[in-house]
């Protein structure tokens, strides 16, 4: 953006403000909580859950910033998928806000820049990577008590360069190391988190045996998991029960 259009624009945005300054003081009412910044959002949307599954944009307030998600609509913007954007908007206090949406309110005020991403400069489709086994979740299947104690022992004693992966691919398949071994097979995502599976494979190099438990309570819960979310910077694998597992981003490419 040219140096005179920043500064037409920084003229606009502090009228812009000022105006908003002098609606409430002017009447010995309270000054309007307008704030106007600039924000970035990516070229592509995010599964995302508040009260149910939706898309979220991802945005950000500076260019070395980390994409987070934006729950709620911008008011007067409308995203296409393959352009990022460079935006003015207003950000608003939102008084008692309904308990699935945000505190703040976002309304465009000027699209400065929409710049079309081109193919192979996109950055991947943010749930297409390998991921490392954080944590099972609350509905997770870990056996009885005894084996349960087993595998959670096993999954802490892994080392950190080497955890239990899940390696989402574009074609359609999954694959990583378990545990114990490394397994493979389809792993198709429809409608950005349905789970179509099918059948999987591994090697079979025998281990000690809280590995073992550690192998077969993650592979029970994979195969029973039906959607996929990201949540933060994070990813969940879910069934109607609850969460399963948590993972985290992981940088070894499978």
């Amino acid at each position: 953006m040219s140096g005179r259009r920043r500064l037409v624009l920084a003229g606009a945005l502090v009228a812009l403000a000022g105006a908003a300054c002098d609606d409430g003081a002017g009447d010995g009412g309270e000054p309007a909580a307008a704030v106007y910044k600039e924000v970035l959002v990516a070229h592509f949307v995010s599964d995302c859950v508040g009260v149910g599954p939706q898309q979220c944009l991802n945005v950000r307030e500076s260019a070395d910033a980390d994409w987070t998600m934006w729950y709620d609509p911008i008011e007067g913007f409308e995203h296409e998928a393959g352009y990022e954007y460079r935006l003015i908007v207003s950000e608003t206090v939102v008084e008692n806000p309904p308990a699935d949406a945000s505190a703040l309110r976002w309304t465009l005020i000027e699209v400065i820049e929409k710049t079309p991403v081109v193919a192979g400069e996109a950055d991947a489709n943010p749930i297409l990577r390998p991921w490392a086994l954080e944590a099972f979740g609350p509905a997770a299947d870990l056996g009885d008590e005894a084996t349960t104690a087993l595998v959670q022992a096993a999954l802490a004693a892994l080392p950190e360069d080497n955890p239990v992966t899940l390696g989402l691919r574009e074609e359609g398949r999954v694959g990583g190391f378990n545990g114990c071994n490394r397994y493979f097979g389809n792993f198709v995502i429809e409608n950005g988190h349905q789970i179509v599976q099918g059948p999987k494979g591994a090697t079979l190099m025998a281990c000690p045996d809280g590995r073992m438990d550690l192998e077969q309570a993650f592979l029970r819960n994979l195969d029973s998991a039906t959607r996929v979310f990201l949540r933060g910077d994070g990813l969940e694998l879910e069934n109607d029960a609850g969460v399963l597992m948590r993972f985290a981003a992981w940088d070894y490419a499978e």
